[in-house]
């Protein structure tokens, strides 16, 4: 990538010296090197990609408009391409196929003017343009997503498998990051149905830990108290409890709309209290379905079993039978990492090989979407 541009980037400098005179083509020449130099810097430091932000989702109300949020990506020839506020852009395409959501580094010419009137412009604004192509352009560019595109279709929606978007979902699989990218952040939240508020709570920030050192990822980990209001700014759930209970009507309408806004739940319960924990399994497991959440078993070879750490069946946690079932947006596990990302039960130390893949798998589940 970078052997490819390198012709573009040369670098001269000016060469100044007593009586020279300074006209408009050393002044370019001048502030060119300074650009080139940076434009080298970016591709052979940090590499084209998108640097932070940048995702695409979509409107609300749900239609054929996509927000663009803000963010920072290097195109390939190392301008950087800078989003300050979220964008919506709206589908103008009316034909079947697969459609590229792209953005381009645009420079515009702009005032003030010399003369005043009908002048020169003085200044050159970095901007960027947002397009829907039926094919990647040859000029550089960042795909934000793409969509396979169906016109009888009202609306764009995220994708309720991430990792198999249906027609008209949000495919977000060949957005390509930049190798110094910053760290993205994931918020992950607890939740606790227990009289415990605070179960596994400790086991959770430990995982967090454990991700924020081994990925790209930054955990922001925060603690619900309730589900009656709305999860604002959450990428999961981690939802544990030691009994059965039930939801409000505004919880479990609050919950519908995370999924289908694009969150994932995990639910799981406390092995430590074994009758309890297969109560609360059973709760979880038919609000799900009243949800609409058909939860099938993890077999071998399942995609969350492979999408950051891979694995070759379900690793046990601090339960050794447990199992694990899930659907595109929930996962359910009766296995007990929670207690094995603090190192088990006080009275039953788990092994280190238990507990390192215990996070691996907490990993695979709280990235599974990204």
């Amino acid at each position: 990538m970078i052997q490819k541009n390198l012709d573009k980037l040369t670098l001269k400098r000016v060469n100044p010296f007593q009586g020279m005179i300074i006209d408009d083509d050393i002044w370019r020449d001048s502030h060119d090197y300074h650009r080139n130099h940076q434009r080298l810097h970016q591709l052979a430091v940090h590499g084209p990609g998108i640097v932070t932000g940048l995702e695409i989702s979509p409107h609300d109300p749900a239609d054929l408009s996509l927000i663009v949020n803000p963010g920072v990506g290097i195109d390939m020839d190392g301008n950087i391409i800078v989003v300050a506020k979220a964008q919506v852009y709206t589908i103008q395409s009316r034909d079947r196929g697969t459609i590229y959501i792209t953005i381009q580094f645009r420079e515009i010419p702009t005032g003030p003017f010399q003369p005043p009137e009908g002048g020169q412009p003085t200044r050159i604004l970095e901007a960027y343009r947002i397009q829907e192509r039926y094919s990647l352009p040859d000029e550089p560019y960042l795909e934000l997503a793409r969509i396979s595109f169906d016109p009888g279709r009202p609306a764009i929606a995220s994708a309720i498998d991430p990792n198999q978007p249906a027609g008209n979902e949000l495919d977000n699989r060949f957005r390509e990051y930049s190798e110094g990218q910053v760290k993205r952040e994931l918020s992950v939240w607890h939740y606790s149905a227990d009289k415990n508020r605070s179960l596994h709570l400790s086991g959770l920030a430990n995982l967090a830990r454990e991700i924020n050192r081994t990925t790209s990822y930054n955990v922001m980990l925060n603690s619900a108290s309730s589900l009656d209001t709305a999860l604002v700014n959450c990428s999961l759930l981690y939802f544990t409890g030691r009994a059965k209970f039930e939801l409000s009507k505004e919880a479990k309408a609050n919950l519908q709309a995370f999924i289908r806004n694009g969150g994932v739940i995990f639910g799981e319960g406390c092995f430590q209290d074994q009758q309890g924990s297969r109560e609360f399994g059973i709760a979880f497991n038919n609000l799900m379905r009243e949800m609409g959440n058909k939860l099938e078993m993890i077999n071998p070879g399942h995609r969350l079993l492979q999408n950051v750490y891979v694995f070759g069946a379900v690793p046990a946690g601090a339960n050794s039978r447990g199992a694990m079932l899930a659907s595109p947006r929930v996962i359910y596990s009766d296995s007990d990492y929670g207690c094995a990302w603090e190192g088990g039960a006080p009275n039953v130390p788990l092994s280190r090989e238990n507990i390192r893949s215990s996070f691996e798998i907490g990993a695979n589940i709280c990235l599974w979407g990204h």
